[in-house]
């Protein structure tokens, strides 16, 4: 063989060799991106008047894209320059009025054009008597002027929400509104398309606001919102986010999604790069399995101590940790029964030993909190002094213990204080109203004016948790030598959160689960909503509402002031015991070797995250 025909076939050889790769490559990088939430998502993907989850939200964020403004971090809202063109605001009347001029060239995901009319249909749809008939939990929008009165049906015009022209709508903000520390966020406003939920309707505009003509009705919203397969609550195509939704199997808990070639990018113009994705929620000892063999990229948030350690060790992993802007807590109803009293609440503080769940759980990557607060939370940060945790991943329990510097009890187990604490509260009887004998098989009551109560807590839980579990161990034994019935029932996560939310299934008073904050931290508004069992307070304690009322009403940029306010509002939850906080922690996210510029702990969702993402 001559030297010349040698290196022929060499040259040959290598471009079979680079198209081989090459192909590859891009049949990888076509592939969707399969991605594992904690949580199964149940189809509120639209609003979330009728309830949601941690993996609803972020279906909900993928595919609606344009908010007028944005969290540019924990402390600070601004305009969305994608979106928006220019803000004036003016002092009118009893009001400040925000006047918002929106940029040419938005576009739904089907490629019809959004205008002014879609943000300003967007807020009449929420705030309307119809969505409050099919059971949807009004928003809460209360700062602009006319909300009740419209969404009461005392008037058919939004008094605090105007259509200027084409491109320009107006909100005017209430001064009794004002102030109010994310005072910016008031300027949020999502599109909504009219043109599938309400097609025969139009936004009209009068000199004493806005209003949908003909007005929408429940039988219609029941259809277009409602209706199981192709309602905008689970199917809201179209969209104008990064990704459109293509399918979502409920039976299984899966959506897929393609890129939105329509899509101008976040508030920075970062536009996707992944071509496809697919949400799933595989659990468990399934879904380290699936992260080793390749059936998922990335996996979520993983909260168990044990999946970790595991998931550290898969080869070709790489993994993100950050802190929890959330925590896990027992809810309770603080309307009816036993656990509508702060004695009993508190006993079952003292009877729980919450750094031994939390070891067990997390492995020592979370560690009790004591308040209405998770690790990943600004103020709690700076109000405890805490400058930076531990570098991960050494990061143990250990680096969570500068939180116990905030001036919180913190409900150390006590057997002694617990059983006090139940018979200051009249818990001091038998079934047959005779002295109460500890050691047996009684049951502790109390009188009251209709007869003797039980001291009973229906615990309701998700079937097959392991917290759970983990949490009936270690509160089962306790509660029968004090004296206290423990009730528990097994349900799937879609009927637990049917329950929390108030519907049914009834009967229960105690609740195990995790939530996350959102950027702007109000409780004054959680507090005041009537949707979940936890937070229906608005006629319970007054004073945890003053309190609320006074951390939202910090006037914007006051930081020193914001977290005065913080800590008193802690102390007194942390007395009250409204939900009985567990633990907060870190999460961890494990991704393949190949996945580049991941970064989930500098941002507030997956679905923001992604988008930055190449392969």
């Amino acid at each position: 063989m001559t030297k010349k025909r040698w290196l022929a076939g060499l040259l040959a050889l290598l471009c079979v060799l680079t198209i081989g790769i090459s192909a590859g490559v891009l049949a990888e990088r076509n592939k969707p991106m399969v991605i594992s939430l904690s949580t199964r998502m149940s189809g509120n993907f639209f609003t979330r008047q009728w309830g949601d989850n941690t993996a609803d939200i972020e279906v909900e964020k993928l595919t609606s894209g344009y908010p007028t403004a944005v969290f540019s971090d924990q402390k600070e809202v601004k305009l969305n320059k994608t979106v928006v063109e220019e803000v004036k605001d003016e002092v009118g009347e009893g009001k400040k009025i925000y006047t918002i001029r929106l940029k040419k060239g938005l576009r739904w995901d089907d490629g019809t054009e959004i205008t002014a009319k879609d943000y300003v249909f967007s807020l009449l749809l929420q705030a309307s008597p119809a969505m409050r008939g099919l059971g949807g939990a009004l928003p809460n929008l209360s700062y602009l002027d006319g909300f009740e009165a419209y969404s009461t049906s005392e008037k058919e015009v939004f008094l605090g929400v105007h259509l200027v022209d084409e491109m320009t709508f107006s909100l005017h903000v209430r001064d009794e509104a004002l102030p109010f520390f994310y005072e910016n966020s008031y300027l949020l406003v999502n599109p909504a398309p009219m043109q599938v939920i309400a097609p025969e309707s139009k936004v009209e505009d009068t000199e004493e606001g806005a209003k949908i003509e003909p007005a929408l009705t429940k039988e219609l919203l029941q259809k277009t919102l409602l209706d199981p397969t192709e309602g905008y609550v689970s199917k809201p195509v179209p969209g104008c986010g990064a990704y459109k939704l293509i399918s979502f199997d409920r039976e299984k808990g899966e959506a897929e999604f393609e890129k939105n070639e329509y899509y101008l990018g976040d508030h920075a113009g970062q536009k996707p790069q992944i071509s496809s994705l697919k949400l799933v929620n595989v659990a468990g000892d399934k879904a380290i399995g699936a992260l080793r063999g390749g059936e998922i990229d990335i996996l979520h948030a993983v909260v168990d101590g044990n999946m970790i350690d595991r998931g550290r060790t898969i080869k070709d992993t790489e993994f993100s940790a950050y802190a929890r802007r959330g925590y896990a807590f027992f809810a309770f109803d603080l309307e009816n029964g036993p656990t509508a009293s702060k004695a009993v609440r508190q006993a079952i503080a003292y009877l729980l030993d919450r750094e031994k769940i939390a070891k067990v759980y997390t492995s020592g990557y979370g560690w009790p909190v004591h308040g209405d607060y998770g690790f990943g939370h600004w103020a709690a940060a700076e109000a405890a002094g805490v400058k930076k945790l531990i570098d991960l991943p050494s990061l143990n329990g250990d680096a969570f213990k500068d939180y116990d510097a905030l001036p919180l009890e913190h409900y150390s187990p006590d057997f002694e204080k617990a059983v006090a604490l139940l018979e200051e509260d009249g818990w001091t009887l038998n079934a047959d109203g005779e002295e109460f004998r500890a050691g047996g098989s009684q049951i502790r009551h109390r009188k009251t004016d209709s007869g003797l109560e039980m001291l009973e807590l229906r615990w309701l839980q998700i079937k097959d948790s392991r917290l759970s579990k983990l949490a009936q161990a270690n509160l089962e034994s306790a509660c029968k030598r004090a004296g206290i019935r423990l009730s528990i029932s097994e349900v799937s996560q879609n009927e637990f959160f049917e329950s929390y939310y108030g519907r049914e299934p009834v009967g229960y008073n105690l609740y195990l689960l995790a939530s996350n904050f959102s950027a702007a931290y109000d409780p004054y508004q959680m507090l005041m909503s009537s949707t979940a069992k936890a937070f229906g307070m608005k006629e319970h304690d007054p004073e945890l509402i003053k309190l609320a009322k006074a951390l939202r009403e910090t006037k914007q940029g006051d930081t020193a002031q914001y977290l005065k306010n913080f800590i008193e509002y802690q102390k007194y939850y942390n007395e009250l015991l409204p939900t009985l906080p567990i633990y907060s922690n870190a999460y961890f996210d494990f991704y393949k070797k190949g996945i580049e510029n991941y970064k989930p702990e500098t941002h507030d969702s997956i679905a923001s995250a992604i988008l930055y993402v190449s392969r």
